[in-house]
């Protein structure tokens, strides 16, 4: 599949802004910069400013960008050369939590609670008003990579860099219990249907499926790509005699098949110029579709049934992509944040041959290491960054 056919033919842009810009948006007579670049063209950044002419009114000098005021929190901007707009939101919400990195952030099943994780502890934040309601302190003797909830809601899986696993009873009814078998850090976790089993990666190149009530490894692959950083399984699609398993590694992106008592060989994903290394974070939708996400800031889509031919390569810039997530309320739509602090929402043309930049959330320091969001009548989004703050977007969609 030649580069041609797999990148947009039409004009892509990537944006950005002041990271305060809300503070100037609601001053007449004020300004904020803005700057622009031509991704299909690979053309060098045009610097601007957005002029507040009046409580409503906003303008540019550049004749082909449209700005528009949506409310004192956002503002769009549409540019004729395209005919595509992409929305800006700042936030008023931002709390301080942890003193450090906050290194994962999962919402509950139930969307009614989050956890964080920071160093080897967790805390967890209800999602209406993100009072903590709970710090557990000590999970692990070294940092904890990832923490995710159970189905239930009410039971806690942890990933350290001690080489450990812990599921912890939230309730407090049943004694946590410890998983030993990896032989370097364990950086991500994925849960089997109703929590029977899970599954877990780690830098010694091993994707283990576990019984969560015996503490036992069921099934084990060894990838000869060295580092695994990040697993899903495949989201809606799973049956009762297994999952397919797909994992981001240095060397690329595999599927490995734990349907079958006899575990095939990994397949590794095909990729254009070396497009598809040093994969660090991927996410499958109930649409076939699986992206990953890279440290050189490629985004990568494919059909998940075809690990040979990529769809569409998508690039802002080169920061190292930390996390993806699709969306379920908006199809063909992921977000991602990457190194260099911004949150963004790509959406996909429905034959996958376009994309855009739809949504851009900026705030102060966001640097966002992580984040995660839940998709109801109220849409929340609760981003994580290096230095333990917590940044708070609401009605996204």
């Amino acid at each position: 599949m030649t580069n041609e056919k797999r990148l947009s033919t039409n004009q892509n842009f990537f944006y950005d802004c002041q990271m305060d810009f809300g503070v100037d948006l609601i001053k007449p007579s004020s300004k904020f910069w803005f700057s622009s670049r031509n991704l299909t063209k690979d053309e060098k950044t045009k610097h601007d400013y957005v002029h507040v002419v009046s409580a409503s009114e906003l303008s540019m000098d550049d004749p082909n960008l449209i700005p528009t005021k949506i409310n004192n929190l956002s503002f769009s901007i549409k540019n004729r050369l395209n005919d595509k707009s992409t929305t800006f939101k700042s936030t008023n919400k931002f709390l301080k939590t942890e003193k450090s990195e906050i290194s994962s952030l999962h919402t509950s099943p139930l969307n009614d609670i989050f956890v964080t994780s920071s160093n080897n502890s967790v805390n967890l934040y209800s999602t209406k008003d993100l009072k903590c309601l709970k710090e557990l302190k000590d999970l692990h003797k070294l940092d904890i990579n990832n923490a995710k909830f159970f189905p239930s809601g009410k039971v806690l899986l942890t990933a350290s860099s001690d080489f450990t696993l812990k599921v912890t009873d939230l309730e407090g009814k049943v004694n946590p219990i410890d998983y030993f078998s990896h032989k370097r850090a364990v950086t991500d976790t994925d849960v089997v249907e109703r929590g029977t089993n899970f599954i877990s990666s780690s830098y010694d190149g091993t994707v283990k499926l576990w019984e969560t009530a015996t503490a036992t490894v069921m099934n084990s692959v060894s990838l000869s790509a060295g580092k695994i950083n990040a697993i899903s399984l495949e989201g809606d699609f799973g049956s009762k005699s297994g999952n397919l398993v797909f994992a981001a590694a240095d060397e690329g992106a595999f599927v490995l098949d734990f349907r079958s008592k006899n575990l095939t060989a990994p397949i590794s994903f095909q990729s254009n110029n070396n497009s598809l290394s040093l994969v660090r974070s991927l996410d499958v939708n109930a649409n076939n579709l699986i992206a990953f996400g890279c440290s050189f800031g490629n985004i990568v889509l494919y059909d998940k049934r075809n690990p040979k031919e990529e769809l569409i390569l998508v690039k802002k810039s080169k920061a190292r992509i930390n996390k993806i997530k699709f969306l379920k309320n908006l199809e063909s739509s992921l977000m991602f944040s990457n190194g260099e602090g911004s949150l963004s929402l790509v959406k996909f043309s429905q034959n996958l041959d376009d994309f855009n930049f739809e949504k851009e959330f900026i705030g102060n320091d966001l640097n966002s290491t992580t984040f995660d969001f839940f998709e109801e009548e109220k849409s929340t989004i609760f981003a994580g960054n290096e230095i333990g703050e917590l940044t708070v977007f609401e009605d996204f969609c």
